[in-house]
């Protein structure tokens, strides 16, 4: 009877035990998901973080996608467009996209510019939280990248020694695809100048910092003077160049310049297609008595050497004459074609894509200008995409991710409002 009871009581107690631990597993295999604890579990899109996912992944390009307080992914804040209030007219943008896909831009007409830095993953609010580049200088003009994804940055700000007395002038910053500066450089030039607003062009190890000089800016002569420097990008000084013009019509003077194969300079300046080749100067084309008219706004030498200058609408005195065309030069000036666009591309801005064709993108013209894209085939234009958005100063970057981004303004509406738009080209 005693073997009998103690057998009993051992058989229990294993029972007993046996089912508190099936009880267990069956609280823990219908256990429902806690949202917040930073585990995805079963049901759950992400937790606390959707590091995981991409806006690229829905076809954005700009933002990050976000965790809701219920687990599921959201990507309200993705985007094709980055809308930055700058807190000053953005009339002059300039924009270059580094090698880890950061947007570096100089924003606002009036100086001091500033130089701004915009992560694709953030939608910055400049007004908002003041987000800045790493650099400092008194006014920022100008900006390149290149193909490794460098970026060059032309400033005017203070060079020499305290002691020196050294007038402020040009200063390259090189930063590497990271946006780490890597080196400044004092343009050190043979004369004195007062350039208040630095254009550059970066063609291969070439840059060029081209500008009015306006130091002498009562005294008419001086300031009709256009200076050309060329640097390496190391910052080091191989040429400087003075090119000073008599014509009356100050519309002309905004330069543009661009690099040929053999190393020679072709820029525009006061109605002349001018060229720059070991120090000599030349005349190439009057643009007043060309054909007809032509105010250029911006200018491209392909890589044949040949020219592509987009033209105003306007004439040298603000009159409307609906010129809207691009003309095409030869190497040597001569005029190969002049190019209707279907929409009467105007302040048309040229670029290529990575794989070497060539785009013109520009306004329709009208009071509330938009954007339309052209194809330059064969010295041809090919068809005309409306792109639907704002188009004025317009600057085109390659995103280094197959697209493309257009940097521009409503001058019209919101002039502090810069805006960069996502596109792909197919």
């Amino acid at each position: 009877m005693k073997t009998l009871t103690a057998l009993f009581f051992i058989v229990g107690i294993s029972l007993f035990a046996c089912t508190d631990e099936q009880t267990e597993n069956n609280n823990t295999n219908n256990q429902l998901p806690e949202c917040g604890n930073g585990i995805v579990e079963p049901g759950e899109d992400c937790d606390s973080n959707a590091s995981s996912f991409s806006c690229a992944e829905e076809g954005f390009f700009f933002g990050a996608p976000s965790c809701s307080n219920t687990c599921t992914v959201s990507f309200e804040e993705c985007s094709n467009t980055l809308s930055v209030d700058t807190g000053g007219d953005n009339f002059n943008t300039a924009m270059a996209v580094a090698g880890n896909h950061d947007i570096h831009m100089i924003v606002n007409w009036q100086a001091p510019r500033l130089h701004m830095v915009f992560e694709k993953t953030l939608v910055h609010n400049f007004a908002e939280d003041g987000t800045n580049g790493p650099l400092s200088a008194k006014s920022f003009t100008s900006l390149d990248s290149n193909e490794a994804g460098e970026v060059f940055i032309a400033a005017l700000d203070s060079r020499g020694a305290p002691d020196e007395l050294i007038p402020d002038g040009p200063v390259l910053y090189k930063l590497d695809g990271a946006g780490d500066l890597v080196k400044r450089s004092e343009i050190l030039t043979e004369n004195n100048y007062n350039g208040a607003q630095y254009y550059m062009k970066l063609k291969g190890d070439t840059i060029l910092l081209y500008f009015v000089d306006v130091s002498g800016i009562y005294d008419v002569e001086q300031y009709r003077r256009l200076v050309v420097l060329k640097l390496d990008t190391e910052g080091n000084l191989s040429g400087e160049y003075q090119i000073t013009t008599t014509t009356d019509s100050e519309f002309y003077l905004v330069p543009n310049c661009d690099l040929k194969s053999d190393g020679s300079i072709i820029c525009t300046y006061n109605g002349k297609i001018l060229s720059i080749n070991d120090g000599e100067i030349t005349e190439i084309v009057d643009l007043e008595t060309n054909i007809d008219f032509c105010v250029p706004i911006s200018l491209f030498v392909d890589s044949d050497d040949s020219i592509y200058l987009s033209c105003s609408k306007y004439d040298a005195t603000g009159i409307n004459n609906d010129i809207n065309k691009i003309k095409h030069f030869s190497a040597n000036g001569e005029l190969i074609a002049n190019l209707d666009t279907a929409n009467d591309i105007n302040q048309g801005t040229f670029f290529k894509n990575q794989a070497g064709r060539l785009f013109v993108v520009g306004t329709d013209g009208k009071d509330q200008p938009t954007c339309y894209l052209t194809e330059i085939i064969n010295g041809s234009l090919g068809e005309t995409i409306d792109l639907n958005v704002p188009c004025l100063n317009t600057q085109v970057k390659s995103d280094r991710q197959g697209g493309y981004l257009i940097a521009t303004v409503d001058q019209i509406e919101t002039p502090n409002i810069l805006l960069v738009h996502s596109i792909i080209i197919d």
